[in-house]
């Protein structure tokens, strides 16, 4: 799709360079593709949604699962 036009990427964090939108958009700017050679195993991931994980505070990703407080700014994370 890169390569037939305009991809945008959005993200919902408050430190866009550090974001899974910023990774992507590098990987796209260096020519990566994905042909399917890969196993689906072997592919790296996440949750489908860690919203409830993150801070309101300040965007950090709570490690703890229901989190309550974050480990960056010890705000408390309300629960979802």
């Amino acid at each position: 799709m890169a390569r037939e036009g305009t991809i945008t990427l959005l993200t919902g964090t408050k430190d866009a360079a550090h974001s899974q939108a910023a990774v992507l958009a590098e990987l796209l700017r260096a020519g990566a593709t994905t042909d399917g050679a890969q196993a689906e195993a072997d592919r790296p991931g996440d949750p489908a949604c860690w919203l409830k994980r993150v801070c309101p505070s300040c965007g950090s990703i709570a490690d703890a699962d229901p989190p309550t407080t974050c480990p960056s700014c010890r705000a408390a994370i309300p629960a979802q």
